[in-house]
């Protein structure tokens, strides 16, 4: 395989040098001046035997970035601001495939100017924006795009007056495709005008917000307006006895098409996003706590060795008419390993997605895809299906391996859903009014309750839609005595829509809890769900948790949880579940540090074999002295039953820092993974750091190891080289 040219890493020298030139002290026209210059070179090797035929096939790729980013402020005047600066980012690969060399090149450059204003009543910026992206290749034509955008805002703090703010902003994004079918020229234009007012205990907002999105191409246009009017009331009586808050909101959306323009409205509920790493195909069958919430989806990357098919879903809570979702990915920054808009784009047909529904969570049905494209400008996938009306969505996808576009990863940051008017439709408009009412009553110096009520109504025209939701809940908690405490609740909601049958939902929980000493405590809840479907059925749950927290010693504490629930749905069989959990965190001294962790789980469905599954997980660190740390992570899964799978992660980490004031730092990570798939992965990976001086780094990293399975054989090895220098 031939190397990077020594003319092009002559350049990569040249360009370090003038960066380093402005390292050395000097007077600079500016009050804050910032430069980063990241030089990266990698060189990874894959090594695939194909265990059947015994065939070999080899991958060697070398990649070199370059990125620099300058920022600059300068004071104008005491209250007048300029900002600028820009980013230019390099991309050189040389690959070789079985003795067949490709090359590929990518650049980027964003330059910005900005101009602001701060005074203590009135602050307004102005900024222009624009990005070029360029790639190319030799099995790949050359190809272009650009975003140009400015934007403006104002807002004015007046004293015992509504606050006002206005923001405007317009964004143009086209390229030079290599062929006219790939022409994109779209304009967006977007004008917000908000307001806020307090007046002793009421709130008034009030927000305006217009964006026309212009598609040249089609000559197509699409205008949406907004308004959102709330008001806020929030007080207490009697000495802080009674609280009292209220809040009426109402929300209006139109939707106006011309041309072409694809007729696509968001949902509408916007749903809850869930995840789960480990959704083996075909994935239409989990339990309920198999997906994970309230967490961050970039916890989720699609660009990772070995990993399993893994989903993303939104959880709507109602059964919501759906056939279109986006896929956004975090943005590429210096900050993070994100793999660019064109790079994504360049290995966008190779995943393989699917996409199920449910309204229970535990058994899927698959949709058909009419749709999968990813919008190197918006960055995302834009994923779209046969139309559906579910409470759950979800899209299961492989990872594809990192040797596609090495160092790199693929993480998402949200999702968003939406459904398709039809053809013909030239305006869609939308009202959604909510109020609700909650009042707090201090009984006595042990005993509150709290009774909450909200009541929404959404009307959609020209489809003449109505839904409507009524939920009202009531809270008691009370402390028996020092040491007994007890809490509860009752909620129950109603949903009526035009034309489907009314849901009905009741919810309670009850608590009870004790502090029988400083060092131990109970907690007993219980917990049961009613939901009927006059067309679905009756779905059915009951848990129970006993939850026991002790600290038996200093430094060593321990909770121990058991529980049982049992469930009825209305699409499937009964089934119930027994587990016992245990943590232990450990301190023997300054020194150490241990997490144990283990769980047992019992299943039994009806007409089904039960299922058993244990959970164990080893944490430990030990830091003997201020220079040497070691630390090892060990989880083990075994389940046996219906499915007999089993599988193991170890790590192990030794960090080495032999001067004091730590400027030069090694590191060891080994980890070993057998999955229950029959997938064995097992990798080294030495890593050096050197601090040269206070404005340059130098990183050395490598990387060897091997994954296998049934099928094939992977032998693969990266060094990376890293140097930044920084103003």
């Amino acid at each position: 395989m031939r190397t990077l040219g020594f003319s092009f890493i002559s350049a990569g020298l040249i360009l370090v040098a003038c960066v380093g030139s402005l390292l050395r002290p000097q007077l600079l026209w500016g009050d804050s001046l910032r430069l980063t210059a990241d030089l990266e070179y990698r060189m990874t090797n894959n090594k695939t035997t194909t265990k059947a035929t015994g065939e070999t096939r080899e991958i060697d790729r070398e990649l070199f970035t370059q990125l620099y980013n300058i920022d600059f402020l300068k004071e104008l005047r005491p209250n007048l601001t300029l900002s600028a600066g820009g980013l230019f980012k390099n991309d050189y690969s040389q690959s070789e495939v079985d003795g067949s060399d490709t090359d590929r090149r990518e650049t980027a450059s964003r330059p910005y100017v900005g101009l602001q204003l701060t005074t203590p009543i009135l602050k307004s910026a102005i900024d222009y924006r624009t990005s070029e992206f360029k790639q190319s290749g030799s099995n790949l034509a050359t190809s272009r795009w650009y975003i140009d955008e400015y934007s403006g805002r104002l807002d004015w703090r007046p004293v015992e007056l509504p606050e006002v703010d206005f923001f405007f902003n317009n964004s143009h994004n086209y390229n030079k495709p290599a062929t006219a079918q790939g022409k994109v020229d779209r304009e967006v234009d977007s004008y917000q005008l908000s307001s806020r007012y307090d007046y002793q205990n009421y709130r008034f907002d009030y927000s305006h917000m217009t964006t026309d999105s212009r598609d040249k191409v089609s000559d197509s246009d699409t205008k949406a307006y907004t308004d959102i009017g709330n008001v806020r009331y929030s007080n207490s009586f009697q000495g802080d006895r009674f609280t009292l808050n209220a809040n009426t909101r109402i929300k209006r959306d139109k939707l106006e098409f011309s041309g072409s323009a694809e007729r696509l409205v968001p949902t509408s509920s916007a749903g809850r996003s869930f995840y789960n790493l480990d959704d083996p195909p075909p994935a239409t069958s989990n339990n309920i706590d198999d997906f994970i919430y309230d967490q961050s989806l970039a916890n989720v990357n699609l660009l990772q060795d070995g990993a399993p098919q893994l989903s993303v879903g939104l959880d709507f809570s109602i059964p919501t008419e759906v056939d279109t979702i986006y896929v956004q990915l975090i943005p590429d920054v210096p900050e993070n390993n994100q793999a660019s808009p064109g790079e994504v784009d360049s290995i966008k047909d190779l995943y393989s997605w699917s996409v199920l529904v449910s309204d229970t969570q535990m058994n899927w049905l698959r949709r058909p895809i009419t749709r999968i494209d990813f919008d190197v400008f918006e960055n995302r996938f834009e994923i779209s299906f046969d139309a559906v009306k579910n409470t759950f969505v979800k899209i299961a996808v492989t990872p594809l391996p990192t040797i596609l576009v090495p160092g790199k990863e693929i993480r998402l940051s949200h999702l968003t859903s939406f459904r398709t008017l039809p053809a013909d439709t030239s305006t869609f408009k939308t009202t959604d009014w909510t109020t609700s009412v909650g009042l707090g009553w201090k009984i006595s110096e042990r005993t509150t309750a709290n009774f909450d009520i909200l009541y929404r109504e959404e009307h959609t025209d020209p489809f003449d839609g109505k839904r409507t939701l009524l939920t009202t809940g009531a809270n008691l908690n009370h402390r028996f005595d020092s040491i007994f405490s007890g809490a509860t609740r009752l909620l129950r909601s109603h949903v009526t829509e035009r034309g489907e049958a009314d849901r009905t939902g009741h919810t309670f929980s009850a608590s009870m809890g004790a502090n029988y000493l400083e060092t131990f405590d109970q907690t007993l809840t219980y917990s049961f769900s009613h939901n009927e479907d006059r067309e679905g059925g009756t779905d059915i749950s009951n848990s129970i948790l006993l939850r026991n927290n002790l600290y038996l010693y200093d430094g060593w504490s321990m909770t121990f949880d058991s529980g049982y629930s049992w469930k009825a749905p209305a699409d499937g069989e009964n089934s119930n579940t027994t587990f016992v959990r245990v943590e232990n965190n450990i301190i023997p001294n300054r020194w150490m540090n241990f997490s144990i962790y283990y769980e047992m789980s019992w299943e039994r469905e009806d007409h089904q074999p039960t299922t058993r599954q244990e959970t164990g997980r080893l944490i430990a660190s030990w830091v003997p002295t201020a220079a040497l740390s070691m630390s090892a992570d060990i989880l083990i899964d075994h389940e046996t039953g219906r499915r007999k799978d089993s599988s193991t992660v170890q790590q192990y980490a030794v960090n080495w820092a032999p001067f004091r004031d730590g400027t030069l730092q090694f590191s060891l990570l080994y980890s070993m993974t057998d999955d229950n798939e029959g997938q064995d992965v097992w990798a080294v990976s030495p890593t050096a750091r050197w601090q040269v001086n206070r404005k340059t780094l130098l990183t050395l990293d490598y990387s060897v190891g091997e994954r296998e399975d049934d099928i094939e054989k992977v032998e693969f090895n990266t060094v990376r080289v890293e140097l930044r220098i920084f103003y």
